[in-house]
């Protein structure tokens, strides 16, 4: 990890701790940034996205932006859906990877997706929840 990425990290480890500090005063947060896990995914590594809700799309920009890593593939359940270039998650089985990012926030349908990725073959170890 260079200067540059850790810089990044702590700029946005700031602004997510604004956002935090503003909701608890009831304030309106509409922009929301991520703390991409760089200490858990390899650099330059293959990434799927899984989510391509509101969270999903600001992952999948920030990913582009940051070029740490490639995002081969984008997945949602909903994928008919959403408009972009999503797939479906059975799709995973078609595509090389070194990992899976989560970006759902509820936890029991964190659970329903674990439980998808491990009966299509991904590794429980490949897989990266962000919430």
């Amino acid at each position: 990890i260079g200067y540059g990425d850790i810089r990044r990290q702590i700029d946005y480890f700031y602004a997510e701790s604004i956002q935090l500090k503003l909701k608890v005063y009831g304030e309106d947060v509409s922009r929301r940034y991520y703390l991409f896990p760089f200490a858990k995914v390899t650099y330059k590594s293959n990434v799927i996205i899984y989510g391509a809700g509101k969270n999903g799309k600001k992952l999948y920009r920030y990913a582009q932006d940051n070029q740490r890593c490639l995002v081969v593939g984008w997945v949602d359940k909903n994928h008919e859906e959403i408009g972009f270039p999503v797939g479906a998650p059975s799709s995973i089985k078609n595509i090389m990877f070194d990992y899976v990012v989560v970006s759902v926030e509820n936890k029991e349908i964190q659970k329903e997706i674990l439980k998808s990725l491990l009966d299509i073959g991904v590794l429980e170890e490949k897989i990266i929840f962000l919430m």
